[in-house]
């Protein structure tokens, strides 16, 4: 099966999402692990892990391509809250595959009404529904 060009744009930011946010910060790498761990524990993307996540394997998941779906959620709330928007059609791709994930919601509408403030809703729909698209066409593929 070919991928559609909306998944290969989002790949290509979500591999290094989590680098994006180390990146502006000043935290080392354990330091940034810990903040990312408690993030996800906060909004609810992880349950507690029970064991200290190690930096080094923060630096792995950018080189592997094998970051798990909290820590790029986390990641995203994090870049967020210090006030990033998306640019790069890359950037789009994958702030709207992980908001439509993170949102739960299958209609344009109510991602839209959850956007951060200062986030362009006319460009942030295109990019939405292409997202909810996408994640319809996965489900759809899941129940075969």
């Amino acid at each position: 099966m070919i991928k559609p060009l909306f998944d290969d744009l989002a790949e290509q930011f979500l591999s290094a999402i989590v680098k994006t946010w180390v990146m502006r910060t000043n935290f080392t790498s354990a330091e940034a692990a810990d903040v990312l761990v408690a993030t996800a524990t906060q909004y609810g993307f992880l349950r507690d892990r029970g064991r200290r996540l190690l930096g080094n394997t923060l630096n792995a998941w950018g080189k592997n391509k094998e970051t798990p779906r909290w820590a790029m959620q986390s990641a995203l709330a994090l870049l967020l809250n210090d006030g990033w928007r998306p640019a790069a059609h890359s950037e789009w791709a994958a702030f709207a595959t992980l908001f439509v994930m993170t949102v739960n919601a299958e209609e344009l509408v109510p991602v839209l009404e959850q956007l951060p403030d200062g986030m362009d809703k006319e460009i942030a729909a295109g990019w939405i529904c292409a997202a909810l698209e996408e994640a319809a066409r996965y489900r759809d593929r899941k129940k075969k």
